[in-house]
């Protein structure tokens, strides 16, 4: 099984890699679909060959249900294909069922690997995201996005920040500045907050018994809620600005709305 485990994380690692820094954006539905469909006979063929036993627990199936029925609002709601829809769907409970939680790339040689590359091709796309971001004035190429481009940076700053490659730390904070992200540069901040305040950040979590995920998760919607109510009806109520003319924009007015209506 650990042997299935090591296979399923490197093809997961590979799927990032390939999808975010090398598949071009029109070919990413495509290439989904077939390294989805290579990731499931893969197992298939190994489960098989290795006569390997699956045990699913209780909390597994009740994730899986979860999965299953956003599954079926993202196809109802979604201008994705039913087929990538669903391919997903069932790459990701594989993905969580042949993977340990505490598994990572434990070779330093297989993350400087992963570091140049993801570096260099960030250079690249930023250099090609000049002519074809969809909004900005640059994104990575293969994403078009401004905002969605400052989230593979920061999960490229997080990434150099683990492994303690500071030229790729110092890169990720100039990448984000010019991406001109306000979500990104704020994520970044977070952060830096967290990490510098870590210990005692713990210690505050432990005393008010938020020490699980799930509860974090509860409180972080709690806020979300809270704080998208009052900007829609206190704040925004008096006008907003133009789009990135301060903080009360149409931007995020927009973005606090679909928060109401997600609800």
């Amino acid at each position: 099984m650990n042997k299935l485990k090591n296979l399923d994380f490197n093809m997961l690692v590979l799927y990032v890699l390939l999808t975010f820094f090398v598949i071009p954006r029109d070919l990413q539905q495509e290439f989904s679909v077939v390294f989805i469909i290579g990731f499931f006979l893969i197992n298939i063929i190994y489960v098989s060959i290795n006569d390997i036993e699956i045990k699913i627990k209780k909390i597994d199936i009740l994730l899986y249900s979860l999965s299953g029925v956003i599954c079926i609002v993202i196809l109802i709601i979604s201008p994705y294909t039913t087929v990538f829809t669903i391919s997903t769907f069932v790459f990701l409970i594989i993905a969580h069922m042949g993977i340990s939680k505490k598994h990572y790339i434990s070779k330093q040689y297989l993350n400087r690997i992963i570091y140049i590359t993801c570096l260099i091709s960030i250079i690249i796309q930023l250099i090609l995201g000049r002519y074809n971001t969809i909004n900005g004035k640059i994104s990575l190429s293969i994403i078009g996005d401004k905002n969605f481009s400052g989230v593979v940076i920061i999960l490229f700053f997080m990434y150099c920040s683990k492994n303690k490659f500071l030229l790729g730390e110092i890169l990720s904070v100039f990448f984000i500045l010019i991406l001109d992200s306000r979500a990104s540069l704020l994520t970044l901040v977070l952060f830096l907050v967290v990490k510098l305040f870590k210990n005692t950040i713990y210690v505050l979590l432990q005393r008010f018994r938020l020490n699980k995920i799930y509860k974090l998760f509860i409180l972080m919607f709690i806020i979300t809620v809270s704080i998208s109510y009052i900007w829609v009806y206190k704040v925004a109520i008096d006008g907003v600005k133009e789009y990135q003319q301060g903080l009360n924009d149409t931007s995020n007015k927009m973005r606090f709305v679909s928060n109401i209506y997600a609800i």
